[in-house]
């Protein structure tokens, strides 16, 4: 069973009285169980508190590792369901471009949302470098899953940007007991890697049935842009016609001063393909033992 914690507004900081010792034992502890690298995770984890971020700090645990995500409750007269949020390589829970202000402006909507911290390396980590940090994604989604409907919310929709859309794809497609229970999908920003089939939405995109929102700009990055065909025609040879691709006109990467153009574009696309509807716990009971 996941086990989850809720600090109120403030992230928690390092306590430890030899910082590092600490440090060096996170550090190998990383290396020898984990791809993520805990301690890029604990440095992020200091600064969002000094940031004194809006919302909930919930510290996620899938029974093997702990880590940070940021709950929102809904701020509507009518709640829609809840919104798990995956950011780009590299990034965190409030990371200013696309993730914080969906997740900040979507509850106005009556969507809850949850960010999760995704698995990280240092900064100078290639793209590479991130394919074996893909198995650590299921279970980070599950426990956000089970935190969503511990608190009676079952309609779960999840938005990635970038290398977490990937990701997110990637979860998705592999039909696992959890992930049957999703019921929308957005993309944000999806390329193409060829040379890494694990990083290849194409792939994923061929087994996800779900309604998909597949969004980009029109100055978005290469991989992006050049790969935006060759999604949508794997979408139509799988007959899925829930799936829509969206080029926003004069929008890069990150949405850079479109903020309002994204979270409107995805709140009216959730609107009609994810609304708000009623399930049976037994129905939606999560097969936690398998991840």
């Amino acid at each position: 069973m996941i086990k989850f914690s809720i600090k109120n507004k403030h992230l928690p900081t390092a306590n430890c009285l030899k910082p590092t010792i600490c440090a060096l034992i996170f550090l190998l502890f990383c290396q020898n169980t984990f791809a993520s690298n805990f301690v890029v995770e604990k440095r992020i984890a200091a600064q969002l508190a000094k940031n004194n971020v809006s919302g909930n700090v919930v510290w996620l645990n899938t029974g093997e590792q702990q880590f940070l995500s940021i709950y929102l409750e809904a701020n509507s007269s009518k709640a829609r369901g809840g919104i798990i949020l995956l950011h780009g390589m590299a990034g965190h829970p409030d990371w200013s471009t696309v993730i914080s202000p969906l997740r900040k402006n979507l509850p106005q909507s009556g969507w809850a949302t949850l960010s999760l911290q995704m698995p990280v390396l240092a900064n100078d980590a290639s793209v590479e470098n991130y394919i074996p940090l893909t198995k650590e994604v299921p279970q980070r989604i599950t426990a956000a899953i089970e935190f969503f409907h511990s608190k009676g919310i079952y309609n779960v929709a999840i938005i990635g940007h970038g290398l977490g859309a990937t990701m997110g794809a990637s979860y998705l497609a592999s039909e696992s007991s959890s992930s049957s229970v999703v019921k929308a999908f957005v993309g944000i920003g999806l390329g193409v890697h060829n040379q890494h089939p694990e990083f290849n939405p194409s792939y994923s995109i061929a087994k996800i049935k779900i309604p998909f929102l597949d969004l980009f700009g029109s100055l978005d990055l290469e991989s992006v842009k050049n790969s935006a065909s060759t999604r949508q025609l794997v979408a139509r040879k799988v007959n899925n016609l829930r799936y829509r691709q969206t080029n926003i006109l004069g929008a890069d990467h990150f949405f850079t001063g479109l903020e309002k153009s994204l979270v409107n574009r995805v709140n009216s696309w959730l609107k009609k393909f994810a609304p708000s509807v009623k399930f049976g716990v037994e129905q939606l009971k999560l097969n936690t033992g398998q991840r």
